[in-house]
């Protein structure tokens, strides 16, 4: 029974500088043929060779794997990280539906991303663009009707925020 051991370099050195050990813990065989198999193991414990293709490869193997062991875990933390704010945003969506439902409030934007506010329970919501340039608080300038005003008022639609 033959054992081979590959022991590491020191730290920092390149691992083809370690030292490779090899070993006869035993033989069997009949008494006459002893002689033999001491040449024998011998010859095999002389011939060995290191062979630096196969410890490139293991090496250059190895890197692949631990690449893409790390490349699956990092994907997995940002799909995690994105589910977590993800699952924040409708919690906020959530209270602040909530919040505008004990309020009694909308809110509102308009076509150019502009955020109001007004009380709740009309069909439907302008703003005043005109009473703004004027000087009145953009929130104090909303409108709130059940019907679609003519459309000879000059009032600008806004949607309800869900």
């Amino acid at each position: 029974m033959a054992q081979t051991t590959m022991f590491r370099a020191a730290q920092g050195q390149n691992f083809l500088l370690g030292a490779l050990s090899f070993d006869v813990q035993s033989f069997l065989g009949s008494p006459e043929r002893f002689n033999m198999l001491a040449r024998l193991t011998g010859a095999i414990q002389a011939s060995m060779r290191l062979n630096p293709q196969w410890w490139s490869d293991t090496q250059r193997i190895g890197r692949e794997v631990t690449d893409r062991t790390l490349a699956a875990m990092r994907s997995q933390a940002e799909h995690q990280q994105q589910a977590f704010w993800d699952r924040m945003a409708a919690s906020d969506r959530r209270r602040e539906a909530v919040n505008d439902i004990l309020g009694g409030t909308n809110r509102l934007t308009d076509a150019k991303g502009n955020q109001y506010q007004a009380k709740a329970g009309s069909n439907y919501y302008f703003v005043d663009e005109e009473a703004v340039r004027r000087g009145v608080r953009p929130n104090d300038a909303v409108t709130g009707r059940d019907v679609w005003p003519s459309k000879a008022v000059d009032l600008t639609p806004l949607e309800i925020v869900r």
